[in-house]
């Protein structure tokens, strides 16, 4: 295990004697180091691969256990797969709060259906060739 972590530290220059990037913060000069170690190279691109599993209860007591599964690519010219789940999505919230739509709260434990009456929902969805946006 600590020769994994110091391979690791050498592997991204953290050991070296190069010169530390200028920055207001020790976070955002690390970031600035990484940013130089860890960019994408000319073609290729990130990969999200996500599952979670859901437990439901329903009326009757029933427990139900679904699993839910996501794989994203991104493109090696365009939007990585992490700004498309989680920038993307993010900008879309910020609009939404800034135009003074209503938002799901992270407090909130039950499903509400996007067909509420009282609440303005956006969907992203992707057709495999560009993200679409629908008010529902």
């Amino acid at each position: 295990m600590k020769d994994d972590l110091l391979f690791c530290f050498c592997r991204l220059g953290m050991l070296s004697d190069d010169t530390v990037p200028h920055a207001d913060t020790i976070l955002a000069a690390l970031a600035k180091h990484l940013e130089t170690k860890l960019s994408f190279a000319q073609g290729e691109r990130d990969m999200i691969i996500m599952r979670n599993d859901v437990g439901i209860r329903h009326p009757t007591g029933e427990l139900e256990t679904r699993e839910i599964s996501l794989v994203v690519y991104g493109e090696p010219t365009g939007f990585s797969a992490m700004a498309k789940t989680v920038g993307y999505p993010a900008a879309i919230a910020a609009r939404m709060v800034l135009d003074g739509k209503q938002c799901l709260s992270v407090s909130t434990k039950h499903i509400i259906s996007t067909d509420a009456p009282d609440r303005d929902f956006l969907a992203v969805g992707n057709d495999d060739t560009s993200e679409t946006m629908h008010q529902l």
